[in-house]
């Protein structure tokens, strides 16, 4: 009966989704708000990047979204170091507490490249032993609950690949997300580096593009050791 209740909660709700309500017209509905998160902070990387000296530096927007302006001014390298988090998996303080996660591993990202990463590892409720995230499926009410994070790195603009990696979080399937991709690379002809990880139950799998595994600097081997790599 309670899961009766919910379904019929979720249909009302979601006939208060949809670009239509709120577009050409004026918002009617005190309980319609728009929401911009899918690609805010990728459209904040672009917009601030316009302004901003071309001086060696990267734009991170809260940490998740990241715009590299410039080759990296170091001279062993040409590239900057971004860290992958392990979902879920979090460093103790002194206090026992678990105030940041741990990184998976660390990857390159190039002069002009843009990373996106979306997961459900931080906005998330647990029912009934079961985790459901933030991004929700307008077409179903919930969320997709197969992807624990999907990291994207690629040339495309910062706003259009958080869409992207928000999207792809909605996806069902694994081939569904890679035709979707692919679907992108060809309208928009840029690589995408991809990587995905999805859980079921306890078990984290990851699978990694072929670009992606090339980005790869060092692995933490503790945790990469306990999922199955594909």
């Amino acid at each position: 009966m309670e899961q009766n209740n919910t379904n019929k909660i979720v249909e009302e709700i979601k006939k208060l989704i949809g670009g239509d309500i709120v577009i050409p017209e004026p918002i009617q509905e005190e309980e319609i708000k728009i929401n911009l998160g899918a690609i805010s902070k990728g459209f904040a990387l672009e917009e601030v990047s316009k302004i901003l000296p071309q001086d060696p530096f990267i734009l991170s927007s809260g940490s998740s979204s990241i715009k590299c302006l410039s080759k990296c001014p170091y001279q062993e390298r040409d590239y900057y170091i971004v860290s992958l988090t392990a979902p879920f998996l979090k460093i103790p303080d002194e206090k026992g507490d678990y105030p940041s996660y741990q990184s998976l591993m660390n990857i390159k990202i190039f002069e002009d490249e843009n990373l996106s990463t979306s997961g459900d590892y931080e906005k998330f409720i647990i029912n009934e032993g079961k985790i459901y995230s933030h991004i929700l499926n307008p077409v179903t009410g919930y969320s997709s609950c197969l992807f624990s994070e999907i990291s994207l790195v690629s040339s495309l603009s910062a706003d259009i690949l958080d869409g992207l990696s928000t999207a792809l979080m909605n996806t069902n399937s694994l081939d569904e997300a890679t035709k979707m991709i692919s679907l992108f690379e060809d309208i928009y002809e840029k690589e995408i580096s991809y990587a995905f990880i999805t859980r079921k139950n306890s078990q984290f799998d990851i699978y990694l593009s072929s670009s992606y595994n090339k980005r790869i600097l060092q692995k933490n081997n503790s945790i990469i050791d306990q999922m199955n790599t594909i």
